[in-house]
């Protein structure tokens, strides 16, 4: 057998198949819980789970192999970090970080990233804006160009009050410091 990496699945294999725990009480002890998650069958690991059949154990580069196979091979969908993640352990794979590597190579993808509709998510919550009373605050917006109205007036001015909803409007022909100043 070629000499690999260490890897996440080794002490599990050795415990397993051989029965040796590390040492440390505490090691052998986690090692004891984390293994009766497992099965060892001819030499491979699989991970025990209650819902799916056993899901094969991959190390690091076997499962870069999965993640694009899954990705972008033959069937490949380009799916998001988390479909890609269940997707992958629906075909009966496993490994601990497998949804942190699912997203990373998402966003890794150049495909992904030219092609993805673009999500606008907000910075911030919205909070709502309470008015104490009416007339004490108000919104003010500008808006147009809209087609030309009698007077070469294109743009509108709108003053909203927060509590009552009243609503002033003036259309203006065209927007300057001083005409927002005397409409208000």
């Amino acid at each position: 057998m070629i000499d690999q990496e260490p890897c996440w699945m080794d002490m599990i294999v050795k415990y397993l198949s051989t029965g040796e725990l590390p040492s440390e009480r505490h090691e052998a002890k986690n090692l004891r819980v984390k293994a009766a998650r497992y099965a060892l069958v001819d030499g491979v690991l699989y991970k025990k789970s209650f819902s799916l059949p056993y899901l094969r154990c991959l190390r690091s580069s076997e499962s870069l192999y999965a993640l694009q196979e899954v990705h972008e091979g033959i069937c490949g969908q380009h799916l998001g970090g988390r479909t890609l993640a269940q997707k992958i352990l629906r075909q009966g794979y496993y490994w601990p970080m497998i949804q942190k590597d699912a997203i990373e190579f998402t966003q890794r993808c150049d495909k992904c990233q030219k092609f993805s509709p673009v999500t606008h998510t907000l910075v911030a919550p919205l909070t709502p804006v309470f008015s104490p009373i009416p007339f004490a605050i108000w919104g003010m917006d500008l808006l147009g160009p809209f087609p030309m109205a009698s007077g070469q007036r294109q743009f509108v001015i709108v003053a909203i009050d927060y509590f009552t909803k009243w609503t002033q409007v003036e259309s203006l022909a065209t927007i300057t410091s001083a005409k927002c100043e005397d409409f208000f």
